[in-house]
């Protein structure tokens, strides 16, 4: 789930969202695992310690996964995605009639475009919705009210722990006060 649909965390949890790698690429990546085992590559001892090596710190950490984390490895499993597309290229090409490659590559296409749309998706609609409180929106707004406004308070606090995730959001909004008054 990290990998492919929950990894970057831009949605409440329980929904679909994004992982670090594409939902597509998940038949890529089983099949260049497939390739680099059974199959003579020079470097897969290179490729799987990198990945090993990759993974290893974050495993370690006791916080949960965050994708940062999983910068590392990220290489070496977009590497051995590609070696599964291209292994898989050479197998349809090999052992599968044209009509259906074509078939094969107009539902490949339209996979593509889904889970793509869908990242945009994500991105644009849910991602500012769900999470824009981490993200300090709605700040700037209550910045410039309480600059219009500081003559009618004797005082104005900002809570650092704020919103409907407030125990755990912890902000700095005084220096928005300060970026906004030019202070």
């Amino acid at each position: 789930s990290f990998l492919f649909y929950n990894g970057l965390n831009m949605t409440n949890s329980g929904s679909y969202g994004l992982g670090v790698m594409y939902l597509f690429e998940i038949v890529f990546l089983i099949y260049g695992v497939y390739l680099l085992i059974f199959d003579k590559y020079k470097n897969k001892a290179l490729i799987f310690s990198w990945l090993f090596l990759g993974i290893l710190p974050a495993s370690l950490a006791q916080s949960e996964q965050h994708s940062l984390r999983s910068m590392v490895a990220l290489p070496m499993l977009v590497l051995i995605s590609a070696i599964g597309a291209y292994g898989l290229y050479l197998y349809l090409q090999k052992h599968v009639k044209l009509y259906l490659r074509k078939i094969l590559d107009v539902l490949f296409v339209v996979i593509i475009i889904w889970n793509v749309a869908h990242a945009y998706i994500v991105f644009s609609v849910y991602f500012p919705h769900q999470r824009g409180e981490g993200f300090m929106e709605g700040t700037k707004e209550a910045v410039m009210y309480v600059l219009d406004n500081k003559d009618n308070y004797h005082e104005i606090v900002f809570d650092p722990k704020r919103g409907a995730d407030g125990p755990y959001v912890v902000s700095i909004p005084h220096m928005y006060l300060l970026f906004y008054s030019k202070y």
